[in-house]
């Protein structure tokens, strides 16, 4: 008895359907679809009607933001290859981001094309290691967060995988007490890269997806990078999706294990 393709056509139907998760935040739709990145996350892309019938599809930054978090820069060399990539898929990636702006009869199409684009600019991921020579700021905030002294025992894990509602975030710090009733905090470098609302907006839709888990009931210090060059509603946004910020100049990087600990007591008070 031969294949029957109508039959697996309708089991791939069903299993899209069911797959597919979305999450409305404000004014934008976050769809989360069953492709796995090379770093084993689902892809996410953000939908927004800029006007009747007219809509943007990005992936939100997170791609360029997690090359970043392992220690993979976005440099001119590498922008012009994600840029060719996007190209190929009828999008752009300029802002650290991959966009494209369609009417609502392309949309599936677009939204398909970014989460594309999304899965396959990890490929960096192989073979890379991140070192925490090439990410200072990663180094200060592990070293900030061993020189913090609680009254309880703690240990500190590096890229702890979360599970939310719709998909898997990593927090890039996590101290996790020995003893309970104390609760894990999470510290998370949040980078404006070029388009600092965008990176708001990501760090927003984590904490969105975490209510109602388990790790709703961490803290969250969000560590924001350049903080200088952030609008004013980025920052807001961030604000109000972290349970502290910590601010962080162009040039004042070394600030941050020094400040990291008395934010850490703070939250765990």
């Amino acid at each position: 008895m031969g294949t029957n393709c109508q039959s697996l056509k309708e089991a791939l139907v069903e299993f899209f359907g069911t797959a597919i998760d979305v999450t409305e935040i404000r004014d934008y739709c976050v769809l989360t679809l069953p492709y796995k990145t090379i770093d084993d996350r689902l892809a996410s892309v953000f939908v927004q009607e800029k006007m009747p019938g007219y809509f943007l599809v990005d992936d939100g930054g997170k791609t360029a933001a997690e090359l970043f978090i392992q220690g993979i820069h976005v440099t001119d060399v590498r922008s012009a290859v994600l840029e060719e990539l996007a190209e190929r898929y009828g999008a752009t990636f300029a802002q650290g981001a991959f966009r494209m702006g369609c009417h609502a009869e392309a949309l599936n199409a677009a939204i398909i094309s970014i989460a594309q684009c999304a899965t396959l600019a990890t490929w960096y991921v192989l073979g890379h290691k991140p070192r925490f020579e090439e990410e200072p700021v990663l180094h200060r905030v592990e070293a900030g967060m061993r020189a913090w002294q609680p009254p309880y025992e703690t240990e500190i894990r590096p890229r702890v995988r979360v599970l939310g509602q719709k998909t898997e975030h990593v927090i890039d710090f996590v101290s996790f007490p020995r003893t309970a009733p104390r609760t894990p905090i999470g510290v998370k470098v949040v980078r404006p890269s070029d388009n600092p609302l965008e990176q708001a907006r990501g760090y927003g839709f984590m904490a969105y997806d975490l209510q109602n888990t388990q790790y709703e009931a961490w803290p969250r210090v969000a560590v924001v990078t350049r903080a200088d060059e952030w609008t004013g509603n980025a920052l807001d946004l961030v604000r109000a999706s972290a349970t502290t910020v910590i601010p962080v100049d162009t040039g004042k990087e070394e600030s941050i294990d020094r400040l990291l600990p008395e934010y850490l007591s703070e939250v765990a008070a």
